[in-house]
């Protein structure tokens, strides 16, 4: 968001401007692509890591592809986003550990975000490329 200052007697306000960007963010992402590298769904059990983005209870859904996950949603200007509190169910499955763990801690790496085409792509603080999504109806 951008902040102006105005004066008004002798106090100042800050007039928030909406994001137009980071209203995009509102609705259900697949992942697509981790860390610059191919997903193989082929991995997954039940799942395909989903990401529930809901910007009126400022709260995230989904699941890892394993596990169901809920935390907080953070948004401080008009590309910057984080994913706190990131909690998750603990279900057993035949996933390779890594893909299910290094979503979670992409997720609660990121920083900033762009979104190009329905495709939803995080950065970690340096704007380095952690996830892709894409948005899906439902």
């Amino acid at each position: 968001m951008n902040c102006n200052t105005t004066k008004k007697g002798d106090t100042e306000s800050k007039d928030l401007q909406p994001s137009i960007e980071s209203d995009l963010l509102e609705g259900k992402w697949q992942l697509i692509q981790m860390t610059n590298l191919n997903v193989d769904f082929s991995q997954y059990d039940s799942a395909i890591p989903i990401l529930v983005i809901n910007k009126d209870s400022m709260k995230i859904s989904g699941n890892d592809g394993c596990n169901e996950i809920l935390g907080d949603l953070v948004l401080s200007n008009e590309d910057s986003v984080q994913f706190k509190s990131i909690g998750r169910t603990k279900i057993g499955c035949n996933l390779n550990k890594d893909y299910d763990d290094q979503f979670r801690s992409s997720l609660e790496s990121t920083a900033s975000f762009r979104i190009l085409n329905d495709v939803l792509t995080v950065f970690d603080i340096n704007q380095n490329r952690l996830l892709d999504f894409k948005r899906i109806n439902n």
